[in-house]
């Protein structure tokens, strides 16, 4: 069985360096909208609600 970081080293540093980069992005990302919540006391539950239509 092979390990996340022997299977990392086998693909090709170009590729590892955009893995790395969308990484690094969707982590940025995630840390806004986490501050975001956090500015507007909102946790991820309430944020949902309010993003979903209302039923008739």
């Amino acid at each position: 069985m092979t390990t996340l970081t022997e299977r990392l080293d086998r693909i090709p540093p170009a590729r590892q360096k955009k893995v790395e980069e969308r990484a690094r992005a969707l982590i940025a990302e995630e840390m806004s909208l986490r501050d975001q919540r956090k500015a507007r006391k909102q946790t991820q539950v309430c944020v949902t609600k309010d993003a979903t239509p209302a039923k008739s």
